[in-house]
């Protein structure tokens, strides 16, 4: 009768070790293909951020570039129609004097 009963809970043991070894592996795989995945996913993130890093130091290569020409002709601009900067000196020529 020990006989029955230790065969029955070696058994019984096998088979939660397999099932433990069951539910370890199909973790592990599913870890791994989520790790994949946001590999992936990152992969893609920085290729764009890459991408977007070289748009934007080409638009401010053209931005240092005609800064300061769109900045003289918005600040004729600005000085035809009577705008000046705080503490400017401004001379006008007065007719006949």
């Amino acid at each position: 009768m020990k006989t029955k009963f230790k065969d029955k809970q070696n058994i019984i043991f096998r088979i939660a070790l397999a099932a433990a070894l069951v539910f370890v592996a199909v973790s592990a795989l599913q870890t791994k293909n989520d790790l994949d995945t946001d590999y992936e996913a990152l992969a893609d993130l920085e290729i764009r951020c890459h991408n977007q890093q070289r748009v934007n130091d080409e638009l401010a290569a053209q931005n240092a570039d005609s800064g300061s020409y769109l900045y003289q002709l918005l600040e004729q601009a600005a000085h035809n129609k009577g705008y000046y900067r705080p503490g400017e000196l401004v001379f006008k020529e007065v007719p006949g004097h």
